[in-house]
């Protein structure tokens, strides 16, 4: 019986390996420069929950894909980032 058990447990592992990497889908990697123009300091409203995650800084900057796509992303910092550093989002 335990073997039974140990055997499909190293099945279903084994299935879920392929599933994740055959299966779900790609990532794209997207990247930006920091432009610290471009950032709102997030205030709280008081409340019991904070949708932004706490973080003091919210960027808000173009970034672009390997294959040219551009896409607007929103992120949060909890202190200023450095002005011209390249980030990457996956």
């Amino acid at each position: 019986m335990k073997k039974i058990f140990i055997g499909t447990a190293i099945l279903l592992i084994l299935f879920t390996g392929v599933f994740l990497l055959f299966i779900a889908p790609p990532r794209t990697d997207y990247y930006t420069q920091i432009d610290n123009q471009k950032y709102e300091e997030n205030h709280s409203s008081g409340g019991v929950v904070d949708l932004t995650g706490g973080m003091k800084y919210l960027y808000t900057l173009k970034c672009y894909a390997s294959d040219g796509t551009e896409k607007d992303i929103t992120f949060g910092a909890n202190r200023l980032l450095k002005d011209d550093a390249y980030l990457r989002k996956r």
